[in-house]
């Protein structure tokens, strides 16, 4: 899935087809095929991706591997992801790899090793390790090493996996489609899965993370992309937080949670966005829980006293960086500044279907 990654989209191609489950495809006896998704993207971003792929497909056997790139009017993640996953993925296909166009698999093993983690464990997804390109460096300075505590601090969460990289099963994946109103796809995705549609309590033992799926990803390091990066975040898990409790309040084991998206999506494409909203002016001028700020800092409890304690500065230090991030999520929010956000998507999704003839 791509947005705007003209410069980044080769070497990433590059990268997959030089993985052992797409070269020892034929070997294998499997098929294999790649599909880039450049979603509402202002740049070249589909045309080379057509080229690498073309230059890649030469050296392939096309009764093993197939390619082609799909591109969209609309821009956004999820719309990306649901038109992968329900419209253009080959329905017969056992296994889905869903992965962003920024980031570089670190060796020919990485995807191999989230298939193989599949079919040796009776779990839905597996999740590659997401690593920061600072974590490369020889000299790393003291901001390095806060970032780098900081996504320690996630990585003690049992069945965490990360959007940039993750293998699932076809048939759950197919189970549900994501609400228009996401900002990020991962925390969704996982909790649909481990809670099985919302409709039994958490059970983290249905994803594994691969550690051997290293995925090298460059990581903010500017204080003013850190900060927007944190105020996206925070609405994203208000976002995310109303959604769960709503499908909580109406989910049965009868109609999960993914038949409900489906049958909502159907009556009204602006469900998700429209239902935000509401919660959103219900909640006034703090749509933010305050307990979002200490979120990073507890979950330290999912460390062993040892690295809790190794640990706890970088925890501290997150304090009043989320605080600032709630309140210009908040201002954000109040401001209609994510209402235009949503308008401009519905906009190009109008615009995409006239082109498209529906």
């Amino acid at each position: 899935m791509a947005y705007n990654e003209q410069d980044s989209i080769a070497a990433t191609l590059r990268s997959i087809f030089e993985q052992e489950l797409v070269t020892g495809a034929a070997k294998s006896g499997e098929m294999v095929e790649i599909i880039v998704v450049p979603n509402g993207c202002s740049d070249e971003t589909a045309a080379r991706a057509n080229d690498s792929l073309f230059a890649a497909m030469s050296k392939m056997d096309e009764n093993h591997v197939a390619a082609s790139v799909c591109e969209l009017a609309e821009a956004g993640k999820e719309n990306a992801w649901n038109h992968f996953v329900h419209e253009v993925s080959c329905p017969d296909a056992q296994y889905l790899i869903l992965m962003d166009a920024d980031v570089r698999l670190e060796h020919p093993r990485v995807l191999g090793a989230l298939v193989d983690a599949l079919e040796a464990h009776r779990v839905s997804v597996a999740g590659g390790t997401p690593t920061k390109h600072i974590e490369l460096k020889r000299h790393k300075t003291v901001f390095d090493r806060i970032s780098l505590g900081a996504s320690t601090l996630r990585r003690g969460m049992p069945g965490v996996f990360a959007g940039c990289l993750y293998c699932g099963r076809a048939e759950i994946l197919r189970s549900f489609r994501l609400p228009s109103v996401l900002m990020g796809e991962d925390a969704f995705v996982r909790a649909m899965i481990v809670t099985r549609g919302f409709t039994q309590q958490d059970d983290p033992g249905l994803v594994r993370n691969v550690p051997e799926a290293r995925v090298i990803f460059e990581a903010y390091q500017r204080p003013s992309e850190i900060i927007r990066n944190k105020t996206r975040r925070m609405i994203e898990l208000a976002i995310n937080a109303a959604l769960y409790t709503k499908f909580w309040a109406e989910s049965t084991p009868e109609r999960p949670a993914g038949t409900l998206t489906k049958e909502w999506f159907e009556a009204d494409p602006r469900w998700s966005e429209k239902y935000i909203e509401e919660v959103f002016a219900m909640r006034g001028r703090s749509p933010i829980p305050r307990s979002f700020i200490t979120g990073q800092f507890r979950q330290l409890r999912h460390h062993r006293f040892p690295r809790r304690l190794a640990l706890l500065p970088v925890g501290l230090a997150t304090l009043p960086l989320n605080a600032w991030a709630v309140r210009k999520a908040n201002r954000a929010i109040c401001s209609g500044e994510i209402r235009s956000l949503w308008d401009k998507k519905a906009a190009s999704r109008e615009q995409g279907a006239e082109r498209s003839g529906v």
